[in-house]
């Protein structure tokens, strides 16, 4: 589904019929303007609520000079970056221990005391026509709660946008728990030898 639909079904929880053409460039239209305001906004918000199986990437980030005294290593985080999930290396399951920063000249950067690893992270940089629809209907509602203040207006939009956070949350919950079934780590295998010591 496109964003032009995620705006328009966002709109018509709100009982706005909206019509929206285009959002990127907005059309002429009141709505397709709010909706090119708020959906990267919501989107990125959303993004943040939960490690989406669906915009969960894995990849080795690119190694920088190191400029921080405090770590050993620094990391380039890589393009879409929206949410850490895990940081691991061959040896080491989870890495606990780094710090994520902006450096003087603005990038963001990822500091750590290992020197090879991988980085799991939830992405920006994906096609709407991925978003399964548990979160479509979250999502939806969300953008919803950012649109309903200027579509609304006064207290009708402040009253309307109060409930759509509230169901938003619901949907959430809801949408995390259908997600939560598409992963499955698996556990570590307990080496022979280690058994064998039990």
């Amino acid at each position: 589904m496109n964003p032009v639909a995620l705006c328009n079904l966002a709109l018509g929880k709100l009982g706005d019929a909206g019509g929206v053409v285009s959002i990127d460039p907005p059309d002429d239209s009141v709505q397709a303007g709010h909706c090119a305001q708020f959906y990267p906004i919501a989107l990125a918000f959303a993004l943040s609520q939960h490690n989406w199986s669906f915009a969960t990437r894995t990849v080795t980030p690119s190694a920088l000079v190191n400029d921080n005294g405090a770590w050993a290593y620094a990391f380039a985080l890589p393009a879409g970056f929206a949410k850490l999930v895990n940081i691991s290396t061959s040896e080491i399951e989870e890495v606990t221990e780094y710090s994520l920063e902006l450096s003087d000249s603005g990038q963001s950067v990822l500091y750590v005391d290992e020197e090879s690893i991988t980085l799991e992270f939830v992405t920006s940089n994906l096609s709407s026509d991925n978003f399964p629809g548990y979160f479509i209907g979250y999502f939806t509602t969300l953008l919803a709660s950012y649109l309903a203040g200027p579509i609304l207006r006064g207290d009708v939009g402040v009253s309307a946008a109060k409930s759509l956070t509230q169901t938003a949350l619901g949907e959430l919950a809801i949408a995390t728990v259908h997600d939560s079934r598409n992963v499955r780590r698996r556990r570590n295998k307990i080496p022979k030898y280690t058994q064998a010591r039990r």
